[in-house]
């Protein structure tokens, strides 16, 4: 296969990531487009590409990353608060109103969560939603039943307010949790008989149109069993996987395309055939092997699973991945310590450590960037963020891997030159212990010689005890 020509390096690098960083929000924006347009849309292709291009966003990107929250929460809840039927149902707090005032009970807490109003027979007339219960009574139940009973109206729940009622509540962590549980349970009581509900529609039954309650519908279908929900959370984890692999394909197939284009600019070469055929096998290259690896699925379920269990690590939505990479990288550094060379390691470990670290900062100053560009730029502002953003991460990469080289050279060379040293002194410490066992050795064979004259000379002492003995008796028989 021939060689294309290709840009610099740094070009090269910046054109990648800006195809990597708008190819990730227009996914991200079709997934969170509206399935069913608006009443004033009329269904095609054209609402379709312009409700994903206004859904095309690094907060909607984070959306679809941080998925795995709202399923987390849902699963949490069926075990602690008991949120597959409204008899088992375990609520957070209660208050009463009575006169059309909220007179006892507890705060009625800012935050997003599912309400019941049940009447001073216990009977459930109401049950409601919102992303802040106290602005929702103070600013609606409460304020239009006084408008209403001013213009000598009654409002829906005039009854209940004027002759008492109890509001329980339990606590929400996101508006698509409680809208799926508000539809949840009206559902449910919808199908008793033992009580009337003053809302008599179902919520969520049919297909929908905002994201929020695409999700909201997804997870009030799974609200069955434990398992139900827990099985529902994997499905969504697998889709999520594959969504990440598609991205992957997307991605690549665009920067194979975008390197024919510029080797035809530059080479003026119209081998349009030979091209086609080229690309059709590098894009079925990239098929075969996302397909067979299953490292990206890996990184998708991963990044669902992670979000759920940490807010901290979901507010930055591409720190998953990161995360992924990171482990994934260390783990064949780990694998290949022993065959890579002083030269190889320095590579891996810079790649690992600028590549990561790059990321994880220009994907956190993209969403700060579209911000800022929104009320100059418009809805180009998202796509135009990413191409900041990829320039950002392009230009640092490129001097950062010029200096952390040397950086880690240091570290590396002087952990081999320790390892030099360590391995010469043991050495040294070998040479030593033989050496001192080859005199210990020594010292026993002399120890051993030493023993046998000691006893050669006793026997010589015995001898000439003996003989002196003889003497000594010879010349006292002469005396005599």
């Amino acid at each position: 296969m021939d060689e294309l020509t290709r840009l610099t390096p740094l070009q090269e690098q910046i054109i990648d990531k800006s195809i990597e960083n708008i190819n990730r929000k227009l996914i991200a924006g079709f997934r969170n487009r509206r399935i069913a347009p608006s009443q004033n849309e009329k269904p095609g292709i054209k609402t379709d590409i312009k409700n994903t291009l206004n859904s095309s966003t690094a907060r909607d990107a984070m959306e679809v990353a941080n998925r795995g929250s709202m399923w987390k929460e849902m699963i949490q809840k069926s075990f602690s608060h008991g949120i597959s039927s409204i008899a088992t149902l375990k609520f957070d707090s209660e208050f009463q109103v009575h006169g059309g005032k909220i007179v006892s009970g507890a705060e009625v807490p800012k935050s997003a969560g599912v309400y019941v109003v049940y009447d001073n027979d216990g009977k459930i007339r109401y049950i409601g939603d919102s992303n802040n219960i106290s602005k929702r009574w103070t600013a609606g139940h409460l304020n239009e039943h006084k408008q209403k009973k001013t213009a000598s109206e009654n409002y829906k729940l005039a009854k209940e307010f004027e002759d008492g009622c109890t509001v329980k509540v339990i606590n929400c962590d996101s508006v698509e949790t409680a809208a799926a549980l508000e539809a949840s349970l009206i559902k449910e009581v919808l199908n008793s008989n033992d009580h009337d509900l003053v809302n008599k529609k179902e919520e969520l039954k049919n297909k929908q149109g905002t994201r929020s309650n695409t999700e909201a519908k997804k997870i009030k279908d799974s609200l069955g069993s434990k398992i139900d929900i827990t099985v529902g959370a994997a499905f969504e984890g697998l889709k999520h996987g594959g969504w990440n692999v598609l991205e992957v394909i997307i991605t690549q197939s665009v920067i194979i395309l975008k390197e024919e284009l510029i080797d035809f600019y530059k080479t003026k070469k119209n081998n349009f055939k030979i091209r086609i055929s080229r690309l059709l096998k590098r894009i079925y290259e990239i098929l075969k092997q996302q397909l067979l690896n299953v490292k990206e699925l890996a990184k998708g379920v991963f990044e669902f699973i992670l979000n759920a269990l940490s807010k901290a690590i979901s507010q930055i939505y591409q720190l998953a991945k990161n995360i992924f990479d990171l482990g994934y990288a260390a783990w064949n550094l780990y694998k290949g310590k022993d065959t890579l060379s002083k030269a190889e390691l320095i590579e891996k470990i810079t790649s690992t450590i600028v590549l990561t670290a790059n990321t994880v900062f220009w994907s956190s100053i993209d969403l700060s960037l579209e911000s800022a560009l929104s009320s100059f730029t418009g809805p180009l502002s998202p796509f135009i963020a990413a191409i900041i953003s990829a320039m950002g991460f392009g230009i640092t990469s490129h001097y950062l891997s010029s200096i952390v080289p040397k950086i880690v050279d240091l570290i590396v060379g002087y952990h081999e030159e320790t390892r030099i040293n360590l391995r010469e002194s043991a050495k040294k410490i070998i040479e030593t212990s033989d050496l001192n066992i080859s005199l210990v050795n020594s010292l026993e064979s002399y120890s051993y010689s030493t023993l046998g004259l000691m006893t050669d000379i006793k026997d010589h002492e015995a001898i000439l005890d003996t003989v002196s003995d003889r003497k000594v008796i010879i010349r006292s028989k002469v005396s005599f």
